[in-house]
Order: structure tokens, then C-alpha cells, then sequence
């Protein structure tokens, strides 16, 4: 299984990867809807601009498997913003990322 350092939040509570959050960032204090990091005990999250999170082995930030596809209408990239009609893509998570972003992370 892919393994990785999860962040924390201002208290120490280890933070999750939640998809579909509405929350305002502790770090921008930009409110976002979207997959981030989540703390469930003080209800506050870090939006994934400002963590984002690691793709090694092409895994999202909640370990799912990633995957290319090929045909995403009405689709964006959830780190750069950019319109996309292909992507990785965590269907669990509803997360996907462009190939630009995901060569900024090798």
C-alpha cells in the first residue's frame, strides 16, 4: 500500500483526505469545495493548493489508485484550475489532475 506522511492540523489531529468539503482553508482562508485535508475533530481543512497531495505511484491523497482517462467533459483540474477533457483521475475521491501536474510532482 502506498504510504505517506499525512499533514496536521493547528491542534496535532492527524488530517484525513476527504472528498466534496466545502471549507474555508486554515492556510489562504479561501473557501473551496473540493477534495482536501480534513481535520473531523476540529472540523477545519487545508484546501489542496495549499497541501497538495502526493501522487506517488499515481495513489491520491485519500490511497486510492489513480487513473488515466481519456474523456472528462465539464471537467477541471482540482490543482491548477485548468479546463481538462483528460486526466488522472480518482473517481472515489472525485479528484482528477492534469499531466502537467502530475509531471510537477516527479
Amino acid at each position: 500500500m502506498n504510504q505517506f506522511i499525512l499533514p496536521y492540523c493547528p491542534k496535532y489531529h492527524q488530517l484525513k483526505w476527504k472528498s466534496e468539503v466545502i471549507q474555508s482553508c486554515l492556510i489562504c482562508f479561501k473557501s473551496k469545495k473540493g477534495s482536501q485535508y480534513y481535520c473531523t475533530e476540529c472540523k477545519q481543512g487545508v484546501c489542496n493548493e495549499c497541501i497538495k497531495p502526493p501522487l506517488d505511484g499515481f495513489y491520491c491523497g485519500g490511497n486510492h489508485r489513480m487513473q488515466f482517462m481519456s474523456n472528462l467533459p465539464h471537467h477541471s483540474c482540482d490543482l491548477c484550475g485548468k479546463s481538462i477533457s483528460q486526466a488522472y483521475s480518482c473517481r472515489a475521491c472525485d479528484f482528477d489532475i492534469c499531466e502537467n501536474c502530475r509531471q510537477l510532482d516527479d
